[in-house]
């Protein structure tokens, strides 16, 4: 292969497969993009719209990238790397042109040295998602995890429309810097053989991969073999144990139900808390800072519709329990129990799940309440911010989730499937769009109304699983 097709492979990797990426995160900015441009007139909006396209679509061309550096034996050599570069760098600076033209065409706001300011800003959000999709082992959920960038932009459109970030916008030397010095590390790092003798040989995940359920236990499998026998929190294994015992003693008292839920339970707490300290780490600091620096800025909030958002993003932890349904149920040991039994303590560990999911709904409640009255007034920009505990609805909708995610269970009983949890985050979505745009007289009996069918539905179809498995009455 010449350098020339060696260059154009490398520019656009797997065409088809390039544009699915790139639609999955791309339409949805397109259309805010647009918005923003001919509607609201927010400056704010509509650059930072041009920079989650941007990283959406570095993210699809890097994943890309990272897959031929891992299947590729000539990963020692240096032609490879070179070209990588200039594939990178092309990429870059044409996304930095198109977002410059677009924005500077079509936004009055976008005159003089703005243009210039897109162009560095879209360059340092290209060699920055460029890095972090080639060091992050899981980077084929980048392109999801940006989402959460809307809320933190819908307040940056609000103090943009006051004219609080017109210097901001005024310059853009400092990106320039930027620009340069992530571009330089990019180029260092593709460039090192470091990289690439890392990658060779490891499975390497896009963000269409998530609905190819079989790809995602290949790479759990994958990555377990790099966990340490024993690893993760003490208080995890301490937890196991104690359900694994009592499940023992159950077992031991003639109670083969409830011996099966603490089994289904201990199952479900070592599917779903991972043994990686730092992920818990991570999630135990940042839950909170997200709970504290919420409250406030919903207390500086001009629009009601942010207490909503708000709230949708911190109560959809609290569904943590029902995303591992599918594998807890379907991948147990099913030799040590009959089809009565294992139907019976099916139902009753969902019932348990619901239970522990409207707990951590009314926990995440009770703290937002006592953040409310104990944390003091702040002053931000000149102005007095108190905090405001957002809406509870979430409360009504977490445990209506688990019939979805059970559903999905029924419709698609394989251990890998990933149906079940396309339920429940879809049910999630329109459920909070409901009891956001609805009044609760109104979204609450219509929630509870499709939960009930689905856990009708499912009832059926497992009973009837149940009935064909090979095992004793």
């Amino acid at each position: 292969m010449n350098a020339m097709g060696l260059d154009r492979m490398l520019l656009v990797p797997r065409p088809g497969r390039l544009v699915t990426r790139m639609s999955i995160g791309v339409a949805v900015p397109l259309v805010v993009v647009i918005v923003s441009v001919f509607r609201s007139g927010s400056q704010a909006m509509a650059l930072f719209s041009a920079l989650f396209m941007t990283a959406q679509i570095t993210s699809a061309v890097t994943t890309s990238h990272k897959e031929i550096i891992a299947a590729s034996p000539a990963f020692f050599q240096p032609g490879l790397r070179r070209n990588l570069v200039r594939a990178q760098f092309t990429w870059a600076a044409g996304l930095a042109v198109v977002m410059a033209v677009l924005l500077g065409a079509f936004h009055p706001d976008f005159g003089g040295m703005r243009p210039l300011l897109v162009a560095a800003s879209v360059l340092c959000v290209h060699a920055l998602f460029a890095l972090a999709t080639l060091y992050i082992p899981w980077s084929f959920q980048i392109p999801f995890w940006i989402w959460y960038l809307w809320f933190p932009a819908r307040i940056v459109g609000y103090r943009s429309r006051s004219g609080e970030l017109d210097a901001v916008f005024d310059t853009a030397w400092p990106w320039l810097a930027a620009a340069v010095a992530l571009l330089w590390l990019l180029g260092r790092s593709l460039s090192r053989p470091g990289l690439h003798r890392r990658l060779h040989g490891a499975m390497v995940l896009g963000a269409d991969d998530l609905f190819r359920p079989g790809r995602i236990v290949a790479y759990k499998q994958q990555r377990g073999c790099h966990v340490r026998a024993g690893q993760g929190p003490a208080w995890r294994r301490r937890l196991i144990d104690r359900l694994i015992g009592r499940a023992a003693v159950a077992n031991g008292n003639s109670r083969p139900v409830l011996a099966r839920i603490w089994q289904l339970l201990a199952l479900d707490i070592a599917m779903t808390v991972t043994v990686r300290n730092w992920l818990l780490v991570l999630l135990g600091l940042g839950i909170p800072v997200m709970m504290l620096s919420g409250g406030y800025i919903d207390g500086d909030s001009r629009e009601g519709m942010l207490d909503f958002w708000f709230a949708g993003l911190v109560y959809q932890w609290a569904s943590w329990p029902f995303f591992s349904l599918a594998a807890v149920l379907l991948t147990a040991p099913m030799t040590s129990c009959s089809r009565s039994t294992g139907f019976r303590s099916e139902v009753a560990l969902l019932g348990r799940l619901m239970l522990l999911a409207l707990g951590g709904s009314l926990l995440t409640a009770a703290v937002f309440r006592l953040f409310a009255a104990v944390l003091p007034p702040l002053t931000w920009n000149g102005q007095q911010v108190t905090y405001s505990a957002p809406l509870p609805h979430g409360i009504w909708l977490v445990p209506m989730l688990a019939p979805f995610a059970w559903l999905g269970v029924a419709l698609r009983p394989q251990g890998h499937s990933s149906l079940p949890s396309v339920f429940l985050v879809m049910s999630f979505i329109w459920g909070h769009a409901l009891l956001s745009s609805q009044p609760y007289g109104v979204s609450v009996p219509i929630m509870a109304a499709l939960s009930l069918v689905a856990l009708a539905v499912a009832y059926q179809l497992r009973r009837r699983w149940w009935e064909k498995a090979d095992l004793p009455h």
